[in-house]
């Protein structure tokens, strides 16, 4: 595996859910690709090089939270970021 921002996937996920449930956005690839920009440059990264980094960092958000915060505060932050 090579270096990767897990943050990239997250985002790249919710922007999908987003476009599902808002039909009346016309959904391209250009958009995806502009709104995963935008968010990502408001993220810190999250850098992963293994399917065990991935496992482990997936493991700690889901259950502690990121950084030790709130979940759900984070998630909710991620969709108003993919909303703007």
């Amino acid at each position: 595996m090579k270096v990767k921002n897990y943050q990239e996937d997250l985002v790249l996920r919710t922007i999908n859910l987003v476009l599902e449930d808002r039909t009346d956005v016309p959904s391209s690839d250009a958009l995806i690709r502009d709104v995963a920009a935008y968010t990502l440059n408001r993220m810190p990264p999250k850098y992963i090089m293994s399917e065990r980094g991935f496992t482990r960092l997936a493991s700690e958000f889901w259950t502690n939270g990121s950084n030790g915060g709130n979940n759900s505060e984070h998630l909710l932050d991620l969709v108003e970021m993919v909303l703007l």
